[in-house]
């Protein structure tokens, strides 16, 4: 199974049928046989989550890891930041201050078969991210 590696533009949940190797979760799915039985089957699947980065404000908490210099990298401050390094902000007035920032999924893309990428690409909610070469190719 070909999996190409997507970019989301818009957040998606799903899952694919897999090995079971490579399985998350184990479904049950009924199927009728030939002769008209009806049986209970356990399919195997992979599930994916495609996240996008959000803005938002930080938590009064964040505000002191970020003076402290122990913020989470997958957040970044985006408003204020240089000129409250630079202050010394008393304890008691950091829940007064509001900051904006981004915080970014941990992982930026993710893969899926490639009936599934060309369905999430047709509808707006992904891209596709160009394969890139190796050394010596």
């Amino acid at each position: 199974m070909e999996l190409v590696e997507l970019k989301p533009l818009k957040p998606f949940v799903g899952s694919y049928r897999c090995a079971l190797a490579d399985a998350d979760v184990i479904d049950d799915m009924l199927v009728e046989r030939e002769d008209g039985t009806i049986v209970k089957e356990k399919v195997p699947r992979k599930r994916f989550v495609g996240l996008i980065a959000v803005t938002r404000r930080l938590t009064p908490d964040e505000i002191g890891q970020f003076l402290a210099g122990s913020l989470d990298p997958l957040i970044e401050v985006v408003d204020g930041a240089t000129v409250l390094a630079k202050q010394k902000v008393k304890p008691q007035s950091i829940a007064a201050l509001e900051l904006a920032c981004i915080v970014s999924p941990e992982h930026a893309t993710v893969r899926v078969p490639r009936e599934m990428a060309d369905d999430l690409v047709k509808r707006g909610i992904a891209a596709v991210v160009a394969p890139t070469r190796k050394r010596g190719s």
